[in-house]
């Protein structure tokens, strides 16, 4: 694609992007906010919004950082998306929008938590539809060289 016709298609793409974003369908904020560490570190509570093919959806859960040293998470993948990507959604001067985030830093002891109209991680162009039920497996890639899996139960 070519960077006129990327630039082009970018107010569109955040439209869809901040429209997948606020569906009304929620879980309750304790279930997306509580910040919960697995024994081995790993991320806690993983779900993510149904989604046909060709529509985006957003994941959501808690990373913690059980190590000595700031964890960055420098990039995400999904197999099950054409991209993905780690956004913030920020309110200015009343508008809601998102903007994307190169880097995710957890401070030592810290943990990042992912959630509803906050951080999260947006996945476009679903390449094969997300039921509730299924599992929508998510690689964030770290600072540390290493790929923390994360595998998303899929919810309404």
């Amino acid at each position: 694609m070519s960077a006129f016709r990327a630039v082009r298609s970018l107010p569109f793409l955040c439209l869809a992007a901040l429209a997948a974003c606020s569906v009304e369908r929620r879980v309750p904020t304790s279930d997306t906010t509580t910040a919960a560490i697995g024994p081995d570190g790993e991320p806690v509570g993983p779900w993510l919004r149904s989604a046909a093919v060709g529509e985006m959806s957003a994941a959501y859960f808690t990373v913690p950082n059980a190590g000595p040293d700031t964890l960055r998470i420098t990039g995400v993948e999904v197999d099950a998306a054409e991209s993905a990507s780690l956004h913030r959604t920020v309110d200015s001067a009343g508008a809601i929008r998102m903007v994307g985030i190169d880097t995710l830093a957890i401070a030592p002891g810290d943990s990042a938590v992912l959630a509803p109209r906050g951080l999260h991680v947006m996945l476009h162009g679903m390449r094969v539809p997300a039921t509730p039920g299924d599992t929508i497996v998510i690689r964030l890639f770290s600072s540390r060289a290493d790929t923390i899996t994360v595998r998303a139960a899929v919810r309404p």
